[in-house]
């Protein structure tokens, strides 16, 4: 068996889970919430990076997807600023939908994060904001540790994964103050191994070839992907110029703790 035919396999694996997750989600919340409209992670479904918020914006809820609008508007423009390719990103949000969470909705979504995590199996998890980290800190995840690093420094979370903390986007898309000059080192220091240089390219599987950028492609600002609704980020609507002006790329950046 070829390398091409093993990684087709693997991601094969990763879409199917990454897409009964999604009926589950929907299910649930229509049993749970009716009439709040399910709010699913999209992206690379073996991401080397993943992005999480803690609960869906109205563009987001109105289309379905993480990252919907003007926050994945800003993603896009600070990965291309950075050089990383959009096509190694999974983004998500801790709350699947817009709604009051109880204690219950809680217990669920964190274990739904917990399998979107282990599903992708990234290199870099990067909470957007105190609630986020305070969220993922509350997550069962195998061999996790507290994410006790200051912001903007870069962590252990796991063995194989790694924690940034970076400022809620949201908040700061809405609130030009929070906009402030980027520390020197960038969110690909924390991807390390993740190839940033190269486009296309994504981590190395045992088998699996080091290339999957033929996989999908950006197109009109939404990343598609072949047998999936893991289409995500869109444009923002009308206020493409506001998001570049805000000058927000910084959101991304990060520096190595010393360990």
């Amino acid at each position: 068996m070829s390398d091409d035919q093993i990684y087709e396999k693997y991601q094969a694996k990763a879409i199917a889970e990454i897409n009964q997750l999604g009926h589950e989600i929907a299910e649930v919340l229509a049993e749970r919430h009716p009439g709040c409209a399910p709010v699913i992670g999209t992206g690379h479904p073996l991401a080397d990076i993943v992005l999480i918020k803690y609960a869906p914006q109205p563009a987001e809820v109105q289309e379905g997807v993480a990252f919907f609008g003007r926050a994945g508007q800003a993603v896009l423009k600070s990965l291309q600023r950075l050089r990383i390719d959009p096509l190694m990103v999974y983004g998500t949000d801790c709350l699947k939908a817009a709604i009051d969470a109880d204690e219950d909705d809680l217990t669920q979504a964190r274990e739904w994060l917990a399998r979107e995590l282990q599903i992708t199996q990234p290199r870099l998890v990067v909470t957007m904001g105190e609630d986020t980290r305070e969220f993922l800190d509350s997550v069962r995840f195998p061999l996790s540790v507290p994410v006790n690093g200051p912001r903007g420094e870069i962590s252990k979370w796991t063995p194989t994964i790694e924690v940034l903390a970076v400022p809620d986007i949201d908040q700061s898309l809405n609130d030009a103050d929070a906009c402030q000059p980027a520390p020197a080192a960038r969110l690909a220091a924390g991807a390390g191994r993740a190839d940033r240089g190269g486009r296309g390219r994504g981590r190395h599987r045992p088998g699996a070839p080091r290339h999957r950028g033929d996989r999908g492609q950006a197109r009109g600002g939404r990343l598609h992907w072949h047998a999936a609704r893991i289409d995500a980020p869109d444009r923002a609507r009308g206020g493409g110029d506001r998001v570049r002006d805000r000058g927000c790329g910084h959101l991304l950046g990060g520096r190595r703790a010393d360990t």
